[in-house]
């Protein structure tokens, strides 16, 4: 099951919604961040995949008994309430802990992300760091 041109632009407004931008840092909307949890998204099982979706969907649903509009044509405002809504809801924790730490590793993955708050980004590809803060390799034990 692949995600709905709908489904995909309602992860991306919540992505922006999650991480929005300001004049120094781009928003995740801005960024690949929905492509990048869409390709995640493609390893998952496909029964995991159409949960994820159902839920998409009935997210959307709310958004328009509420708003009369979908989720990515929420305005900013309107969107960082809905955020807030989905988020507080117990009926969704299962869809948005996972979504949004898959959003927010994504997000800060990404150089214009982590360069805007003074992070060093990922050190995946220097080898990591051991228990101690050390780079790998480099500690006095």
């Amino acid at each position: 099951m692949d995600f709905s041109e709908e489904q995909t632009l309602t992860i991306q407004a919540l992505a922006a919604g999650i991480f929005p931008s300001d004049e120094n840092i781009p928003s995740a909307g801005d960024l690949p961040v929905t492509e990048m949890f869409l390709e995640v998204a493609s390893t998952w099982p496909e029964e995991t995949r159409m949960i994820f979706g159902n839920s998409l969907d009935l997210i959307n649903n709310i958004s328009w008994s509420i708003y009369g509009v979908t989720v990515q044509n929420l305005d900013d405002q309107s969107l960082a309430e809905f955020i807030e809504m989905i988020a507080r809801d117990e009926n969704f924790i299962p869809f948005w802990g996972p979504f949004r730490s898959l959003i927010a590793l994504n997000y800060y993955g990404l150089p214009s992300a982590y360069e805007a708050i003074g992070l060093p980004g990922p050190n995946l590809d220097t080898g990591g760091f051991d228990a101690d803060g050390m780079p790998a390799g480099e500690s006095n034990r």
